[in-house]
Parts: C-alpha cells; structure tokens; sequence
C-alpha cells in the first residue's frame, strides 16, 4: 500500500516534512493492521532521514510543539527500535513525490519495494540513533542549566570555633550576631547590622554562652542528649557514661554524682560536660 501528501509551499522545513511522511507510514500501518487478519511477528519502518531516527530514538533532549506532537504519534504506533535507515537512492517513497510514467512505475520500486528489504537481516537497525547537531536544529529546545542551593538553617559552631583565639572573642562575635538577628524580629530601636551595647549586657551574654555550650554539645554529643531526653541509659561505649551526665532545664548537658547535695552552686556541683 502506498500513498503520499502534497507538501505546503511555505511553513514546512525538510525535517518537519520527513517527520510527517514518518507519521503518514505509522498511519498507514494502523490501516492495514485493522484490516488485514494476520497477526505480524515482526514490523519494521524505513527512512531516508536520519534527522527523524535521531528524534525518534533521543531521549536526552526536548522537543518544540510540533516535533513532540507527532514523535508522540509515531511512538504510540511502534517502537524506536523497529525504525531503520534506509538509502534514499532505494527509498520507494520517493517515487511519489518526483513522478513517474506508466512504464516506469510499472518496474519501480514503489509496487515491488526495494531489493534490499527482503535480503535484510532481522537483527540489523539502530538501537539508538543520534541527535543531528542538536544545538544547532531550530525544532530542539535549548539545554537550559540550573544550580541549586541547599541552605540549612542548622549552624555548626566547630568550624567557627577554630576561627577564633580565645573563648571571648568567640562570645563577643556571637553576641553581636544574635542581638541582630533579635533586632529584626523584635520590636526594638536598634536595627540591621550594626554594634550595640546591648549586645554586652551580663543576662544577654550569658545566654549567649549558654547556646554556644547547648550548639556544641549537640553536635559533639548527639547521641547521649538523645538518649538522656527519652530517658534511656548510654552505651557502654560512650566517652561520658562515666560522668553520669544528666540534662538541665536549659537542655545543658552537665556532669552527675555524688555533689548533688552540698551547698555549692549549680555550676560547681554540676559542670557542662567537658569537650571530648
């Protein structure tokens, strides 16, 4: 069975032509398919153009509207595999399009079909057919490249730690930066980025101390504080089950035993746990 479509003088380039004659093939073998009551054990599609193999078997780029329509259409009939590429000295279809006399189509290939596809090897085709310049096709979308940012909100203090000489300058820094952050979210005259004598206050350094103390002792002791708040004992291999660490109110991990009960105050019976 064979059939052709007078192309549009305008609007069509020769890819999208060839596309469309690919689609006309799949076309018609959804006719003969339906009426012919056989049932084919192998269906194989031929075309001179290795532009439409390419789009066919690509599965790395994107396609503008009317390409991705009609591979869509091709690829719902068949499979990229069973496209093969075929001469186009010995492609029949082109007989339709470039005419022929009575006599001339009488031997032609267009009724008897090209010599080679009986001789063809069952096995022979593309498994996978190329992208012809791909940047350069009008029908291929461009690659557009993206960069994404992961931001956690967790801060780890181990690596600033390092960047500072004394413990001090370490709770002056960090004093600083929370009263900024505080600025912006509470209702306060001072605001941005700025050194305020707030941020010097006793009551305010202390807390500050004692979120530098609760940010590392949760990172170098995460599995004991996880423990110790669900109320379950260490591990025998944990670097402070000897120190029968307990966790305050503050969520400070500070050391246990038998001072408990004397009179001194709350950091001298139980100090922070030491760093491993």
């Amino acid at each position: 069975m064979g059939k052709s479509k007078l192309a549009p003088v305008k609007g069509h380039s020769i890819p999208r032509l060839e596309l469309c004659g690919s689609v006309l093939a799949a076309h018609l073998y959804q006719i003969i398919d339906e009426q012919f009551d056989v049932c084919f054990d192998s269906v194989k599609f031929y075309t001179d153009s290795k532009v439409v193999l390419g789009y066919l078997c690509n599965k790395t780029r994107r396609f503008y509207q009317y390409v991705s329509n009609r591979v869509q259409k091709i690829l719902h009939v068949c499979k990229s595999s069973q496209w093969h590429y075929i001469p186009s000295e010995s492609n029949p279809a082109d007989i339709g399009s470039r005419g022929a006399s009575v006599e001339q189509l009488k031997q032609s290939s267009w009724l008897k079909g090209p010599e080679l596809l009986p001789l063809a090897d069952e096995k022979s085709g593309l498994d996978c057919f190329p992208l012809l310049n791909p940047d350069l096709d009008k029908e291929v979308r461009p690659v557009v490249n993206t960069l994404l940012t992961n931001v956690s909100q967790e801060m780890s203090l181990n690596g600033i730690i390092e960047k500072f000489s004394s413990f001090d300058r370490l709770v002056r820094a960090v004093s600083t930066l929370r009263h900024i952050a505080v600025s912006y979210h509470k209702n306060l005259p001072c605001k941005g980025w700025h050194i305020c004598p707030e941020a010097k206050d006793v009551d305010f350094v202390e807390k500050v101390k004692l979120y530098i103390f609760r940010k590392v002792q949760n990172e170098v002791y995460a599995k004991e504080i996880h423990l110790l708040s669900e109320h379950k004992p260490l591990h025998r291999d944990s670097s402070i089950l000897n120190l029968d660490p307990k966790i305050d109110c503050d969520g400070i991990l500070r050391v246990g035993g038998r001072l408990g009960n004397s009179k001194l105050s709350v950091s001298e019976k139980k100090p922070y746990s030491p760093p491993r």
